[in-house]
């Protein structure tokens, strides 16, 4: 049974590009998608010499402290002719600095009385006081946004500053949802002692698009090998990702696995991991459809959908493994763990920041797993911030010791990786 690192290589190996599109800045799904070229330049910001401050621009070197102050330079409104040794001209933060200026005195260390402009005593300008000189944020045909860079609000106002409206991006992937299981209805409509409020499809239309995911199907199937089966077909055909929850176990009414060996040209790449939650996880493919078997208990489905759909979400809109793959980040136990078994163990765990000695120490993440780790109860998952974890076999840990950990947070932030 494979362990979660290589199962996730095998998704990003089986990860296909899956074309590109033009979209406009302005487009609201714009922050989020991953770049399908370098973006250069075309000018350098800024384009000329500006103010950083408000004073007067002058011609530093002069002997003299006193200034004709001869008209003003505003950001839109520059002054366009030349300024000489023993004139000034007002200026604002942002303006154009005049030909033959090449120094800013900020108002605090002058005196103005109408259009005369006296230096305060002692005080020697030098070339480039208070000058923001051309390119100082970037130059000309500099690569500022790259290829397989995920954009966000910070890298469109870049794109914006570079005077440029339209960029290539990596078309975002098509997602069909299906949740099988006689005892599921929709959230209100759970009556019966027998019946289920369904959660998992819930919460992979709420956790997936942010990622990029385009939501084009969310369907429930009874259990029912022939309706399971025929919908699997349709959809397979439809969408780059097929993902089902439910049914992926080898109990009487675990059919998932049954179905897709009906599907045409449908192959299984991996059926369990060595994971807890998560064990009957199944990843397999057609021609051109990625297939994920979630487990029906919410916990499993969640967690696995973060842990493997996510990634394969990056992967396929050009990002690397290594920035597709969920960071994982160092924490203080505060609590004692008991020894694992033959599994990973994937705790959920409140994490939480501290600062030692004070607010003048360092600060140290901690974390406490929850007291209750089954995967049905997902409440226990809304209260935790992230994952402890347990590789399989490790002895017991005591408060204290060091632990590799997954923030939620974290994971959310994949898309900042660069």
């Amino acid at each position: 049974m494979l362990d979660y690192p290589a199962a996730l290589a095998k998704i990003f190996q089986a990860c296909p590009l899956i074309g590109t599109q033009i979209l406009d800045i302005n487009d609201a799904t714009l922050a989020g998608r991953v770049l399908a070229e370098n973006l250069t330049a075309p000018h350098p910001m800024p384009k000329a010499a500006i103010s950083a401050m408000d004073g007067y621009a002058i011609m530093a070197g002069n002997d003299t402290p006193h200034y004709h102050v001869i008209g003003e330079s505003a950001a839109g409104r520059p002054f366009t002719d030349t300024v000489s040794k023993s004139e000034a001209v007002a200026i604002f933060t942002g303006a154009l600095l005049p030909e033959g200026a090449n120094c800013v005195v900020i108002k605090e260390e002058c005196i103005i009385s109408d259009d005369r402009l006296v230096l305060h005593e002692k005080l020697t300008p030098q070339a480039g006081d208070y000058i923001r000189e051309a390119g100082l944020d970037f130059a000309k045909d500099e690569i500022c946004l790259h290829q397989y860079q995920c954009l966000n609000p910070r890298n469109l106002a870049l794109m914006a500053a570079m005077n440029i409206s339209k960029c290539l991006v990596f078309t975002q992937p098509n997602i069909s949802i299906i949740s099988s299981g006689d005892e599921l209805c929709k959230a209100g409509d759970a009556q019966e002692k027998w019946q289920i409020a369904s959660s998992n499809d819930i919460a992979l239309k709420h956790l997936l698009p942010p990622y990029g995911a385009n939501i084009i199907a969310s369907h429930h199937v009874k259990d029912d090998v022939q309706a399971l089966t025929t919908y699997l077909q349709s959809q397979v055909t439809q969408a780059d990702i097929v993902i089902l929850t439910g049914g992926v176990s080898v109990g009487d009414y675990d059919l998932v696995a049954q179905s897709l060996a009906a599907i045409d040209d449908y192959q299984t790449i991996f059926h369990g991991v060595n994971l807890r939650p998560g064990k009957p996880t199944l990843f397999g493919k057609t021609e051109n459809c990625l297939v994920f078997g979630l487990p029906g208990n919410p916990v499993s489905a969640f967690i696995g959908a973060l842990l493997f759909i996510v990634p394969a979400l990056q992967k396929m809109q050009g990002r690397s493994d290594e920035n597709a793959t969920p960071p994982i980040m160092q924490a203080m136990l505060a609590c004692d763990l008991p020894s694992e078994g033959k599994r990973s163990h994937y705790r959920r765990a409140k994490i939480y920041q501290r600062r030692d000695n004070g607010n003048h120490g360092n600060a140290t993440l901690y974390a406490k797993a929850l007291p209750q780790q089954d995967s049905a109860q997902l409440k226990m998952l809304s209260e935790a911030d992230g994952l402890i974890l347990c590789p399989a076999n490790s002895p017991a840990k005591k408060s204290g010791e060091i632990v590799d950990i997954i923030l939620f947070s974290q994971i959310a932030q994949i898309c900042a990786n660069t």
